[in-house]
C-alpha cells in the first residue's frame, strides 16, 4: 500500500507522514473491509506513518464520502488512499485531492475518468 512509498523502517525521520484512508464503508461486520483497515493500520505502525481512517457507514453514501474527502483536503495530508463509493459521483471529489497537490491512490475500485 502507499504506506511503503513514504516509509523506511530503518531510517529516522523528523516528521511522520500523514496519510488519510477514506474507505467506501466502515463496517466491522464485513470481513473484507475489516481486514483492509487492519492491514492498513498494521502497515502504518510498522513504517511509522500516521494513518487516519474515515468512511461512511454504508457503501451507497457517496455524498458523505465526498464531504470526508473535502474535510481531508483541508487537513493537508501527504496522501489520500481512496476506495471510491461510486464510480462516477466520487470523481468530482477525487479530482479535488489532486488539484490540492495531494497524492491520490485509488484502492479496490477505479473511477470513471483516469486519475
Amino acid at each position: 500500500m502507499i504506506v511503503f512509498l513514504f516509509s523506511d523502517p530503518e531510517s529516522e525521520r523528523e516528521e511522520r507522514k500523514e496519510i488519510v484512508l477514506i474507505s467506501k464503508v466502515i463496517d466491522d461486520s464485513n470481513d473484507f473491509w475489516s481486514a483492509f483497515a487492519q492491514g492498513a493500520n498494521m502497515a502504518a505502525r510498522e513504517y511509522g506513518v500516521h494513518l487516519t481512517i474515515k468512511g461512511p457507514d454504508a457503501e451507497t453514501k457517496y455524498e458523505e464520502q465526498g464531504a470526508m474527502i473535502e474535510e481531508s483536503i483541508k487537513e493537508k495530508p501527504d496522501a489520500v488512499i481512496l476506495t471510491p463509493s461510486d464510480y462516477i459521483e466520487t470523481q468530482k471529489y477525487a479530482s479535488k485531492i489532486e488539484e490540492a497537490g495531494i497524492l491520490l491512490v485509488l484502492a479496490d475500485s477505479v473511477m470513471e475518468a483516469e486519475m
